[in-house]
């Protein structure tokens, strides 16, 4: 993945870094994250979680537990 980070800097600047993570909220917003950032938004961002970049999630999960 060579995405940049999507959250700008306090002055708005955009972030020059690698984004890292895919970080979501249960409002169905996201985000790719440079490391920095991506702390930030989980200790400040209540309900702030990092995002699976695999075809399994959650369902898959739960499907597994009920064989």
């Amino acid at each position: 993945m060579k995405t940049s980070c999507q959250v700008n800097g306090v002055s708005g600047k955009p972030c020059r870094h690698k984004a890292d993570v895919k970080l979501a909220d249960a409002a169905g917003d996201s985000v790719w994250a440079c490391l920095e950032h991506a702390d930030e938004i989980l200790v400040t961002v209540r309900g702030a979680f990092i995002a699976s970049q695999a075809d399994e999630g959650i369902a898959s999960y739960l499907a597994r537990r009920r064989r």
